[in-house]
């Protein structure tokens, strides 16, 4: 996944750039523009989950996973038992797997990477919202507003896998400390 992600933001990035010269240069097509502009949004959408994610991962050892803000709601359990978490989890797409490796990661690091990925991801969803700004030079408000929804929305996906999958961790790591006492 990180190979595909890392492609798409360096094409769309390049994209943008391109399209912005050509659409100066040619200014009365409007279809340079558009492309500019959508180009642009993708980009934007791209490289801020990258530069989000460069940020937030070295935090991850000051995640406390048993955290108040990292422990889910009985609601929000409620919640991913009507959504149905559990039986399509294993199918969401991993940035970088082998942070998420139970083979390989120690439990305690476990919980915290995924405390991390659900910050990145809430930060990612929030600013989802920035290209609404977008709408002041370039107009066309419904594109922005239905890119920014949909963006968010699938960064809430990864946030709710998260906290539905790190109290079934924090068990598992729970009794691990109490076979090792």
């Amino acid at each position: 996944m990180k190979p595909k992600v890392l492609a798409a933001a360096c094409f769309f990035s390049a994209a943008a750039v391109a399209l912005f010269f050509l659409s100066r240069r040619f200014p009365k097509t409007g279809t340079l523009e558009t492309l500019f502009v959508t180009a642009l949004t993708f980009a934007y959408h791209l490289d801020m989950r990258l530069l989000v994610g460069l940020l937030v991962r070295p935090l991850t050892p000051r995640f406390n996973p048993r955290a108040r803000w990292f422990r889910p709601r009985r609601a929000e359990l409620r919640l991913y038992r009507l959504l149905r978490v559990r039986h399509w989890r294993g199918r969401i797409p991993t940035y970088d797997p082998a942070l998420f490796d139970v083979a390989r990661v120690p439990v305690a690091d476990l919980a915290r990477n995924m405390c991390c990925a659900e910050a990145v991801h809430a930060v990612i969803a929030a600013l989802s919202y920035v290209p609404l700004l977008f709408i002041i030079p370039f107009g066309a408000p419904a594109v922005f507003l239905i890119t920014s929804v949909l963006s968010s929305l699938l960064d809430c996906v990864f946030v709710i896998v998260q906290r539905a999958n790190r109290p079934s961790v924090l068990r598992l790591l729970d009794r691990l400390k109490k076979k090792r006492e």
